[in-house]
């Protein structure tokens, strides 16, 4: 399980309870401490000089952080500060102290075993104060350099490779140089020099820069607090440099500066500590993979821990006690249990105080609800409906995490501008979500954006991203460059960083723009679904390299077949109609042309217009004389208007531009001139890249028009069907998809009218597109009939009751019937109104009776079927009339009809053959001519010599008869005598032709008719 970090050593603060520890004893005023495995056992010992006793303390570890033994080899006189190192190439570590009173620097050599002998001591500058080793000078063995408190600079010695070292060179710094440490700054591969200055009035570390060959200068002093003591060098801010921290004895706080990347330091802040803070380490105490802060304060008695958020902000302090005047520290794992320990070298108290780092188990989180979030933690994991709940984590606070942090399939995780750190992996699985506030976005590896997780960073292209920062922001190079939903919820910009595709919602939920930066923009459409953009503020997508994909439905006709198109970009041309496998082809000798049925090339890309209804003369019907061919493929797409195109459902059309946003207003006309009934049509289009709610566009929005809006439905390459909605009532559904042209009418009586599309309209979720959306229960009385051959595509024709409509044509209640090419049409018609496919009532009664009108292309066999009974009034049955067969069917017991139609009938609308009536559901009506509608019972069916008629038991008593008719209607068999009730009787038809016959049986007042197949 994943580990959290604790000290034992009495304490107080918000770090975690600390007790125990040692002290183990040293020689009189330690005035440091480092540690080093000097003995090579495999575990780190203690070496601390003793500033009294002109030597240096060894203590051997015993592997568990216990330190005894060892030895004291001399010095020279009062000795502050230790290093080690192999400076004699022989693979242990030897030691060098800087001897304040004697002005050297004594080299003593390790014989292996932690013996450390010799007598070399160097001439350095006055009282130096710190001595560090690096190889300086490049030739692959380490050299040493000390700083000089009284001489103000530093001087460097050479290693000849044998641990002799000659002269070297003097760089002057500032006051005071009381620490020295090495590392490259400036990122040039070799090792700069800094000093923390201490002198009276100081506040500067000074950075000397190398030139690789141990030779330093240039560089600068960057401004701290009052007399830094001691520099610590590390990367604080993640983002790859050696940044400072600094001990400032005379204001009692600690200073971090960030690195510019050459050796530039600024920034940072300061951080309070206890008194006199003397020594400061950067180290990663609570293993989440950053640097955090360890400081000594000599005059508190005490050790200031601070931990790194990431970005190079320390938090709240936690206090260890020490031992007396504490003058020292080191960091390192002395009891080789994996993580980091301490050692502070204890002026006043002859000793080394050892603090032990204490592995303790983190507890996992479960998110499952909508909770906030913050702490450190081992897993954690944002389930999803299918494991537990589905989880909102808002962070609230820092969160670190030392596992795996886990957004499952439904579950989000908001950062909330808060810190999401620690050395743990990151997962957000397919359909999670996760909400990312900084400014830089989401990366994969690095110090910087939202998830700053030290492990493995997962982000799925099908989970969620939103974008709600408080200052601008880019996407960041994490984001896959494709996602299942993409928002915006942020007030300021969000820029994409690269091309992107949002499979499913692309939001812009504030008034911040979502800023393409010449990327490409993808919004795809296939057989799952079209991807929509939702406006819902006064946020926009802003730049023109957005791609709006219009996939073809291929299951009412996979290939060429007229698609109504409506551009949902802004400024593209008929151009952009081209795929892959079409080019558009244009005619505009088309437009004039009497016979444009022989033009060629015959053009694929229309235009409608209903002004040419009064002008064209052509031999197409009088709707479609306002067809034309566009003037060249520069031609507009105008926004808002609908082009058919003559395309194969196999090809993809996609719109490359602005997206279109905002209210657009079309005028349109009602030209009469000599075709009055056919004028006032008008082929729109859905201007926006998403589904338009056709439930949603008011009365206030399309003044003047009727309220019917009209979809075609290629079934052929010539041919298809018209989908009617109106008032809530119609095929399909109300919505008009994206990049969808569709028709409608200004009403009659007047000469103009508008149109309005307004964001409103618009539908907002991916999951409304593919499926009927009513809104609430629809309680109206309702009859949908559909009339089918024995293949091809239906056509329906919907009646409904609602107070306030009429048996005329009412523009707000009805939907006239525009005629399919199929030559398969299904309308409400009687003389004095024009065929319906949408037929509003103001009630259903006894007296209601609503003829049909059928068109067939052509000989042959078909149905109407009852496809939705729906809140008839309780005492009312719905049935189907056939005058012809003279036939009352309860289309409660009986939905389908078949008959049959003959050539000559084919030629011509059928409108008083069939009717729409409504009865009482009780009575002779429904129980007489229903129930022996079903009883009397006609077999074998298809016949082939003969076929038997059985007369019910409850017709006891009633004389019967019967007369068999062709589909012309004429009887080949007549005055059939039947046998009695419960008895049967055979027909012979041996002599008869293959065919569709009607048997019309006669019991008494009740008229039974049958269809019988004769092969």
């Amino acid at each position: 399980m994943p580990q959290l970090f604790q000290f034992t050593a009495a304490a107080t603060g918000g770090y975690g309870t600390f007790s125990g520890g040692s002290d183990p004893s040293v020689g009189s005023s330690p005035y440091n401490v480092a540690v080093a495995d000097v003995d090579n056992d495999g575990d780190l010992d203690l070496l601390s000089p003793t500033f009294s006793g002109a030597s240096v303390s060894v203590r051997l570890n015993n592997g568990s952080g216990t330190f005894g033994g060892g030895s004291n080899p001399s010095v020279g006189s009062q000795p502050r500060s230790v290093a080690t190192a192999d400076v004699d190439n022989d693979g242990d570590l030897d030691l060098l102290t800087a001897n304040y009173n004697a002005n050297s620097v004594s080299v003593r050599f390790n014989n292996g075993s932690g013996i450390f002998t010799g007598s070399a001591d160097y001439v350095v500058g006055s009282q130096p104060q710190s001595v560090t080793t690096a190889d300086v000078d490049g030739d692959g063995d380490l050299d040493f350099l000390v700083a000089n408190g009284a001489s103000n600079n530093v001087i460097v010695r050479l290693n000849n490779g044998a641990g002799i070292f000659s002269a070297g060179s003097t760089i002057s710094v500032g006051t005071l140089p009381f620490n020295i440490q090495t590392g490259d700054v400036d990122g040039d591969g070799d090792f700069d020099l800094l000093t923390a200055n201490w002198g009276v009035g100081s506040t500067t570390v000074s950075v000397r820069l190398n030139n690789g060959n141990g030779v330093f200068s240039g560089g600068s002093d960057p401004v701290l607090a009052n007399q830094p003591r001691w520099v610590s060098l590390g990367d604080l801010d993640g983002d790859g440099d050696l940044d400072i921290m600094s001990a400032n004895y005379g204001s009692s706080n600690a200073s971090v500066r960030f690195n510019n990347g050459s050796g530039v330091f600024a920034g940072g802040a300061e951080y309070p500590t206890g008194n006199g803070p003397s020594s400061i380490s950067a180290a990663d105490l609570d293993g989440d993979g950053d640097l955090d802060m360890s400081v000594v304060n000599f005059n508190s008695n005490n050790l200031t821990v601070r931990l790194n958020d990431g970005t190079g902000v320390f938090g709240t302090s936690s206090t260890v006690l020490t031992g007396t005047n504490p003058n020292g520290i080191a960091t390192a794992d002395v009891d080789n249990d994996g993580d980091l320990d301490f050692l502070a070298a204890n002026f006043a108290s002859a000793s080394v105080s050892v603090r032990l780092n204490q592995l303790v188990a983190l507890p996992d989180l479960v998110v499952s609800t909508p909770q906030n979030v913050s702490g450190t933690y081992g897993n954690v994991t944002v389930t999803g409906p299918a494991t537990g709940g589905a989880g909102i984590g808002t962070l609230t606070g820092t969160l670190t995490v030392m596992g795996t942090l886990t957004i499952q399939n439904g579950g989000t995780l908001l950062t909330a501008c808060q810190p999401l750190t620690g050395t743990g992996n990151f997962v957000l699985e397919a359909g999670g979500t996760l909400g990312i506030c900084d400014p830089a976005g989401i990366e994969l590896t690095g110090n910087v954006g939202s998830v700053r997780l030290t492990g493995t960073r997962s982000f799925s292209n099908d989970a969620s991203y939103i974008y709600n920062g408080t200052a601008a922001q880019v996407t960041g190079a994490a984001l896959p460059t494709q996602v299942r939903n993409l928002s915006t919820t942020n007030a300021n910009a969000v820029t994409l960083n690269g091309p992107e595709t949002v499979m499913q919602v692309l939001t812009v939920g504030a008034a911040g723009n979502l800023v393409l930066n010449g990327q490409t923009l993808t919004l795809p459409s296939s057989a799952t679904g079209t991807a929509l953009v939702v406006n819902s503020s006064t946020g926009t997508v802003q730049g023109n390299t957005a791609l709006v994909q219009r996939y073809i439905d291929p299951s009412m006709n996979a290939g060429l077949g007229y698609r109504h198109y409506s551009s949902p970009v802004a400024t593209t041309a008929v151009t952009d109609l081209a795929t892959s496998g079409f080019a558009p082809v244009l005619n505009v000798a088309y437009n004039n042309s009497t016979r444009p049925d022989l033009v060629t090339p015959f053009p694929t890309v229309y235009g409608y217009d209903q002004s040419r209804l009064a002008t064209t003369t052509n031999n197409y019907s009088a709707f479609d004389k306002g067809w034309f061919s566009p003037i060249s493929t520069n031609s507009a797409l105008i926004v808002g208007i609908g082009y058919t195109v003559n395309i194969a459902a196999s090809e993809k059309v996609d719109f490359a531009g602005t997206l279109n946003n905002g209210t657009r207003i079309l005028s349109l006309d009602r030209n009469s001139g000599a075709t009055a009934a056919d004028a006032g049509w008008a082929l729109v289009g859905n201007p926006y890249p998403a589904p338009l709610d056709w439930n949603q566009v008011a009365a206030a929005d399309r003044p003047n028009l009727d309220g019917a809006m009209y979809v075609f439905e290629s079934t052929s390459q010539y041919n298809g069907t018209y989908r009617a909605y109106t008032n809530g009532v119609g095929g399909g559904n109300p919505l008009i998809g994206s990049s969808q042209g569709f028709f409608v009418r200004v009403s009659a009586g007047q000469t103009n009218g508008t149109l309005a599309f307004r964001n409103s309209q618009r539908v907002t979720s991916y999951g409304s597109q593919v499926s009927f959306r009513r809104g609430t229960a629809d309680a109206r009385p309702l009859v949908q009939l559909t009339l089918q051959g024995a293949s091809g595509p239906a056509d329906a024709v919907f009646v409904y009751a609602e107070s306030g409509a009429t048996d005329g044509l009412d523009s707000q209640f009805d939907a006239v019937k525009l005629p399919n090419s199929t030559g398969l049409n299904l309308a409400a018609a009687s003389a004095t109104v024009p065929a319906l496919a949408i037929d509003g009532r103001d009630q259903f009664t006894t007296a209601t009776a609503i003829p049909l009108s059928i068109g067939v292309p052509a000989a042959g066999t078909y149905t109407l079927k009852a496809e939705q009974l729906l809140h008839l009034p309780t005492n009312l049955v719905a049935y189907l009339f056939d005058a012809q067969t003279n036939q009352l069917i309860d289309l409660n017991q009986r939905p389908s009809y078949t008959f049959a139609v003959t050539a000559q009938q084919a030629m011509q609308a059928q409108a008083s053959r069939f009717q729409l009536r409504f009865g009482p559901a009780a009575g002779p009506l429904a129980t007489n001519t229903a129930k022996a509608g079903v009883e009397v019972v006609l077999y074998p069916n298809p016949a082939h010599s003969s076929f038997t008629v059985a007369i019910p038991t409850n017709a006891a008593g009633i004389a019967g008869r019967a007369t068999l008719y062709n589909t012309l209607g004429q009887a080949v068999r007549e005055n059939i005598q039947l046998s009695a009730a419960g008895a049967v009787t055979t027909i012979d038809v041996t002599r008869l032709a293959k065919g569709i016959y009607t048997l019309r049986v006669q019991l008494g007042a009740t008229s039974v008719a049958k269809q019988v197949v004769v092969q």
